[in-house]
């Protein structure tokens, strides 16, 4: 399992997203999520927020709530104009955020270098969570997210995204629902290294099989391996798919037809895909 003990930021970077200063401000239950980014822009730092497009600019749920450094919750004004979404972007948007001069009001944050990059391979079976919006109880006036945990079932999969995007999605077995949309998706990995023992031996970075004798561990992968954990943020859900279900002996005569919901497989953006986009923002941004 993840140990988030020395990684609070993981949680508290998680930002949800309003229609308007007020639904923000009273904690409605509408709206999506979504994560800041602490990035480099040249020689210089910026808070970026990164959601979907279809929660940020369709579905005009602009305005971000976040966690401030001293624990308490700030309102962020925007319009759905002011997120950057280029036309060959997948179904994500960013807003640069204008901040306070005072430290303590400024978001908690994940680093840019948290995102899994092309040379960090992904693989099927990756242990995963997502960390957002549960709006039956999301904390209302603070943001307190939720984490639904999974695993990588495929990767790079065409699937046509909500902005009409065909770039490849990931699919996780881990269900999805309204509110998580923006969730940042986290895989997590051992790290450091295995210390076994065979009788008065101690071995490191070995494994026994059987017969109690000694081999080699192995693995294609290329971050991770022992009893911590590492994470990497490996993409940003934005749905599910759909599937259709039968009504329960729950619904009315009337409510008795099949009826849609979403399936326990979540499709997510890649993070390569959002590295690539966040490049194209900081040039808009003439970093």
């Amino acid at each position: 399992m993840p140990d988030l003990s020395l990684r609070p930021e993981i949680l508290n970077s998680v930002i949800y997203l309003y229609s308007t200063v007020e639904a923000a401000l009273s904690g409605e239950r509408t709206g999506g999520t979504g994560v800041v980014l602490r990035c480099s822009f040249g020689a210089n730092e910026q808070y970026v927020a990164l959601t979907n497009w279809h929660v940020s600019v369709q579905s005009r749920c602009s305005v971000v709530r976040y966690t401030a450094q001293d624990g308490r919750t700030k309102v962020i004004p925007s319009r759905p104009e002011d997120w950057f979404c280029g036309p060959s972007f997948p179904d994500i948007a960013f807003l640069a955020l204008n901040l306070p001069p005072q430290l303590e009001m400024h978001p908690v944050a994940i680093l840019e270098d948290d995102i899994l990059k092309s040379e960090e391979d992904l693989y099927p079976g990756e242990d995963l969570f997502m960390a957002g919006r549960f709006v039956d109880y999301d904390g209302k006036l603070t943001n307190r997210p939720a984490l639904r945990f999974g695993a990588l079932s495929m990767t790079d999969v065409e699937v046509l995204q909500p902005n009409t995007s065909t770039l490849p999605s990931h699919v996780a077995d881990m269900r999805s629902k309204p509110g998580f949309s923006g969730s940042p998706v986290y895989a997590y990995r051992p790290n450091g290294t295995i210390t076994v023992a065979s009788g008065s031996t101690l071995m490191t970075g070995m494994v026994l099989d059987g017969r109690n004798s000694r081999r080699q561990q192995g693995s294609a992968r290329n971050w991770g391996g022992g009893t911590n954990t590492t994470l990497r943020l490996v993409g940003l859900n934005y749905g599910g798919f759909m599937e259709v279900a039968k009504a329960t002996m729950q619904h009315t005569p009337e409510q008795a037809e099949l009826y849609m919901e979403t399936s326990s497989m979540c499709l997510m953006v890649r993070s390569d895909d959002i590295l690539d986009a966040l490049e194209q923002f900081k040039l808009k941004c003439g970093r």
